[in-house]
C-alpha cells in the first residue's frame, strides 16, 4: 500500500520509540540516577503525539479525526497515571490500587472511540451515525464501574488476603469483570476489522486484511503469556500498559496502511478505482496523478482549458481544469452519448411534432367532448328538477278548453309554471358556476313570479333587501317553496304578500290567502329543514302565514364574494 515518505519516516519513528522502553528498562541499573518511568513516560507520549499529528493531516473526515484524537489522549492519559502510580504514589497503598484500577478506563474506551471512527467508513460526507450506537457507552461504563468498585465485591480480582492488607506483587485471580473487560476488547477489535472490511471496495485492499491482525496476533501473544506467568522477562520488558500504548495504535494505523480505512496517503488507489476521466498536475507541467480513463494531454492544453473547454482531437472528448492549491486539477467530459442521442432526436423530431399536432387534436376533442357531457348532465339535471312543472304545463296545453274566459284561466296558469320553469333553470345554471350567487337573483325570480300571479287579478306584492350574497342552494329551496304555495293556493287565493331580508341570516316572509292550511304537503319544507333552515307556519281560517330562516354562515359550500 502507498504512503508517503513523510509518513512512513514517521511511523518508523513511533515504532522505535514504542520499542526503546525495552532497552531502557533492560539498561536501567546501570543509571540508578536517572528516572526511567519518567523516561518511558516522555518516549510513549512523544510516540503518541507524533501519531496523533499524523491523523490530523491525514484523515478526510472531522467525525474520524475526532474519535481517533479522543482515544490518542485517551491513551496519553494512561501513560500520565501509570508513571505517576510509579513516581509519586507509595506502594502498596490504596491509592496505587485505585490507579491501578483506572487503566481500564482508557483501555476500554479507547476501542470504542475506534469503532465510532470505523462507522464512518462508506458513509457520504454530513451524514451522522446512528443515534443506537451511543448504547455502547452503558456496557463500557458497566465494566469500568465494576473495576473501579472491585473494592467493595472483588468481581473483577480476587486477592488471597485482606483488601486491608493489600501488597502489589501479591497472587491474585480474575473475576468476571476483568474476563467482561477481555471480551469487550476482543469484540470491539473484532467489530473494528469486519467493518472495515465490508466498507472497503477495493479489492486490493481487501488483501491486505492480514496487516491489521499482525498487531492482534501479538496481543492475543502478549495476553497468553501475561496470564501464564505475569513476572516473565518479556512482561518485565514491556509492561501491559506499554503494550496497550503500542498495539492499540498500532492496529489502527495498520487498517490505514492496508487501505481499509480511507486517509488522504491513498490518492492514488482514487485515481486507480475512479471511474472519472481526471489528474493532476504540477506548476510544472508535470502529471502527478491520473486515472486509468484519462486520455493523454499536455500542459498546454491544460493551462488553455482554464478559461475555456478544450475539445480533443477526436471530438468526443472536452477537457476542463482549475487552478488548486499547487497545481491544477483537469478533467474530461465524454460527449460521445450526448451528441448520439441528439443525432437521435434530431431525427425524430419530425416524428415527435406530428404526434403532438395529434396529440392537440386529441386533447381539443376530448375537452370539447367533457364540455358537451357536461352541459347535457346539467340540462338533464334541469329537466329533472322542474319535471313536474313540465308535466302540468303538457297537461293544460293539452286540453285547452273552448270556453275563452276558462281559456284565459289556463294560460294565466300556465305563464306562472313557465316563468318559474325559466327561472329555476337560470338558478341553476348560475349555481353550476358557482356556489354563492348575488341574492338580487332571488329576488329578481320573486318578482317575476309576482308579475304572473297579477295577471289573474290577485293582489301580490314584494319587498326586496338583497344587497348581499347568498348560498345557490338556499336560494332554489326558498323559491321552490314559493312554487309549491302558490301552485296549492291558486286559483283561489286572492292576495298574496312576500318580504327578503338578505343579510348575514336570510329571512323570508310570505303572507297568502288560503282556504285550508297545505303546509304539511309542501315537500320544499322538509329540504329547508335539511339545509339547516328553519320553517314557521301560522294559519287561521283564510290566511297562511310563512317564515323560512337560513343563517348564511353556516353554509360550507363556499366563501363569500
Amino acid at each position: 500500500m502507498y504512503s508517503s515518505k513523510k509518513t512512513k519516516f514517521l511511523n518508523i519513528l513511533c515504532v522505535i520509540l514504542a520499542l526503546s522502553p525495552g532497552l531502557i528498562r533492560l539498561t536501567r541499573h546501570h543509571f540508578p540516577n536517572v528516572s526511567s518511568n519518567s523516561l518511558i513516560c516522555v518516549l510513549y507520549i512523544t510516540a503518541v503525539l507524533i501519531w496523533l499529528t499524523q491523523l490530523r493531516l491525514r484523515l478526510l473526515r472531522k467525525e474520524e479525526r475526532s474519535y481517533l484524537v479522543f482515544a490518542a489522549l485517551l491513551i496519553v492519559f494512561l501513560m500520565v497515571i501509570r508513571t505517576t502510580k510509579y513516581i509519586f504514589i507509595p506502594e502498596n497503598t490504596p491509592a496505587a490500587r485505585y490507579i491501578w484500577y483506572l487503566y481500564y478506563f482508557p483501555q476500554t474506551y479507547v476501542v470504542l472511540f475506534m469503532f465510532f471512527a470505523v462507522l464512518y467508513t462508506g458513509k457520504p460526507y454530513g451524514c451522522s451515525i446512528s443515534p443506537k450506537w451511543k448504547l455502547l457507552h452503558i456496557p463500557a461504563l458497566l465494566i469500568v464501574l465494576g473495576i473501579l468498585t472491585n473494592d467493595l465485591h472483588q468481581l473483577a480480582f480476587r486477592f488471597s488476603g485482606s483488601i486491608s492488607h493489600w501488597v502489589e506483587d501479591e497472587p491474585y485471580s480474575y473475576g468476571p469483570f476483568y474476563i467482561a473487560s477481555l471480551i469487550w476488547l476482543a469484540v470491539m477489535f473484532g467489530a473494528i476489522l469486519i467493518l472495515s472490511f465490508v466498507h472497503c471496495i477495493s479489492l486490493d485492499c481487501r488483501r491486505n486484511i492480514w496487516m491489521p491482525c499482525i498487531p492482534l496476533a501479538a496481543a492475543l501473544i502478549y495476553l497468553i503469556l501475561f496470564l501464564k506467568d505475569p513476572y516473565s522477562p518479556l512482561q518485565r520488558l514491556f509492561k501491559t500498559t506499554d503494550m496497550i500504548t503500542f498495539l492499540f495504535p498500532a492496529f489502527m494505523e495498520a487498517l490505514i496502511q492496508a487501505g481499509l480505512f480511507p486517509s488522504n496517503d491513498q490518492y492514488s488507489l482514487m485515481w486507480k478505482v475512479s471511474d472519472l476521466g481526471a489528474g493532476i498536475m504540477d506548476m510544472q507541467g508535470k502529471i502527478c496523478y491520473q486515472s486509468e480513463k484519462s486520455l493523454p494531454v499536455t500542459e498546454t492544453q491544460v493551462l488553455a482549458a482554464l478559461s475555456s473547454p478544450v475539445t480533443l482531437a477526436d471530438s468526443n472528448m472536452v477537457l476542463n481544469s482549475h487552478q488548486i492549491h499547487g497545481g491544477y486539477g483537469y478533467w474530461l467530459t465524454d460527449l460521445s452519448q450526448i451528441q448520439q442521442i441528439n443525432k437521435a432526436l434530431a431525427d425524430l423530431g419530425d416524428v415527435m411534432a406530428e404526434q403532438n399536432s395529434i396529440l392537440e387534436g386529441e386533447n381539443r376533442l376530448a375537452e370539447k367532448k367533457a364540455s358537451i357531457q357536461q352541459q347535457n348532465q346539467l340540462y338533464d339535471r334541469i329537466s329533472q328538477d322542474v319535471s313536474h312543472q313540465l308535466f302540468m304545463l303538457h297537461t293544460i296545453l293539452a286540453d285547452l278548453p273552448k270556453d275563452e274566459h276558462a281559456f284565459e284561466n289556463k294560460m294565466k296558469y300556465a305563464s306562472v309554471l313557465m316563468v318559474y320553469i325559466k327561472r329555476r333553470a337560470n338558478l341553476l345554471l348560475l349555481i353550476n358556476q358557482q356556489n354563492w350567487i348575488p341574492g338580487k337573483e332571488l329576488s329578481l325570480s320573486l318578482a317575476e313570479s309576482l308579475e304572473y300571479v297579477r295577471l289573474s287579478h290577485i293582489t301580490a306584492y314584494g319587498t326586496y333587501q338583497d344587497a348581499f350574497s347568498i348560498p345557490g342552494v338556499y336560494a332554489l329551496a326558498i323559491y321552490q317553496l314559493f312554487q309549491q304555495v302558490l301552485e296549492a293556493c291558486l286559483p283561489d287565493t286572492q292576495a298574496l304578500m312576500l318580504q327578503l331580508t338578505i343579510t348575514e341570516t336570510i329571512h323570508f316572509y310570505m303572507e297568502i290567502s288560503c282556504p285550508e292550511n297545505i303546509f304539511p304537503l309542501l315537500p320544499a319544507a322538509k329540504q329547508i329543514q335539511a339545509l339547516g333552515g328553519t320553517v314557521k307556519t301560522e294559519s287561521d281560517p283564510d290566511t297562511l302565514f310563512l317564515t323560512v330562516t337560513f343563517n348564511a354562515r353556516d353554509f360550507k359550500g363556499g366563501d363569500t364574494t
